[in-house]
């Protein structure tokens, strides 16, 4: 385990990089996420959309694209980001999800953990990320704005029950 990713946030949180293994964790933190699950695909977190947090991968990309985070304030699993390099281009990163639990937002955390991830994938040949944000996410879509994003385009995203109108946006690092 020695060689998972580790980046620190602030004194109080860090992203750490976590497997499979640790599902039971992240499917406790999804039902405190539960507002994002039901606005995407209409029904609660299960342990099925948990597996495919680790599981799904773009087009043409391998697992060792691959990282999934969680944000950890001590030792406590409040969030989930996804994040895939090199997709749909080389040096572009895509953060296919960044959720955090309710009690946590709106206090300058999510752009403070963007931030953070940032830097590191910078480090690791990233030059820009991209996002798709659902068009009812006011929320989500007023945060990526906020931090910089550009909307580039307008596509539809499938879940297992919805199909949504999505926003595309990239920030250039």
């Amino acid at each position: 385990m020695s060689n998972l990713e580790k980046i620190v946030v602030s004194d109080d949180y860090s992203l750490k990089e976590l497997s499979i293994e640790d599902k039971e964790i992240v499917l406790d933190a999804a039902i405190r996420c539960a507002d994002y699950f039901m606005l995407h695909d209409n029904k609660l977190p299960e342990m099925s959309d948990v597996e495919r947090i680790f599981e799904s991968l773009p087009p043409k990309k391998e697992y060792e694209d691959k990282w999934v985070f969680g944000l950890f304030k001590d030792d406590y699993l409040i969030g989930v980001i996804d994040v895939v390099k090199d997709y749909p281009v080389n040096s572009q990163w895509i953060i296919g999800l960044m959720i955090v639990d309710k009690t946590y937002r709106g206090n300058g955390l999510g752009a403070t953990v963007h931030s953070a991830l940032t830097s590191w994938a910078k480090t690791k040949g990233a030059e820009s990320f991209r996002v798709g944000s659902i068009k009812k996410n006011l929320g989500g879509n007023r945060f990526w704005l906020a931090q910089g994003y550009q909307k580039i385009k307008e596509s539809e995203i499938s879940f297992t029950n919805l199909t949504h109108k999505t926003n595309v946006m990239v920030l250039e690092l």
